[in-house]
């Protein structure tokens, strides 16, 4: 098993993973996102894990800074995914640890995520990793 941080060079595999994962094509938000963390010099929080050459699954955070009066660096961590074939395997646990190193390599000490409700697996999966329901919560407006 071998991980590598994502560059351009990787979008292809990324968007081919994502599209087998959620029967999408996000081609554009992929793209966009990628120029955009390179641009920024920010893909140490891009990576992904491959198997005999293959993406088995990918981690895609951005470094921020909390508005509203809380000036703390965060890793704010926009989706974590996991070929089918590969669940309930370990993988995504690999993978968390992967981006704890990471953290810990750039001095943040706070992740944010946002999940569903209705994804209880996914909600089991982030409690098994250590994340718990923060103190901010998410508003909307259509």
């Amino acid at each position: 098993m071998e991980i590598k941080t994502l560059t351009m060079e990787h979008l292809n595999e990324v968007i081919e993973l994502d599209q087998k994962i959620t029967g999408k094509n996000h081609e554009t938000y992929f793209d966009k996102h990628f120029r955009l963390q390179m641009s920024e010099s920010h893909n140490d929080l891009m990576f992904g894990v491959y198997e005999n050459s293959i993406l088995q699954g990918f981690l895609i955070a951005t470094q921020r800074q909390i508005a509203f009066g809380q000036h703390e660096e965060i890793a704010y961590l926009e989706m974590i995914e996991v070929d089918p074939e590969h669940q309930k395997q370990g993988l995504g646990t690999i993978i968390i640890k992967e981006f704890q190193k990471r953290l810990k390599n750039l001095k943040i000490d706070k992740t944010i995520t946002m999940v569903d409700w209705k994804e209880t697996l996914l909600l089991n999966f982030f409690n098994n990793q250590g994340f718990k329901k923060g103190d901010m919560i998410q508003l909307e407006m259509s």
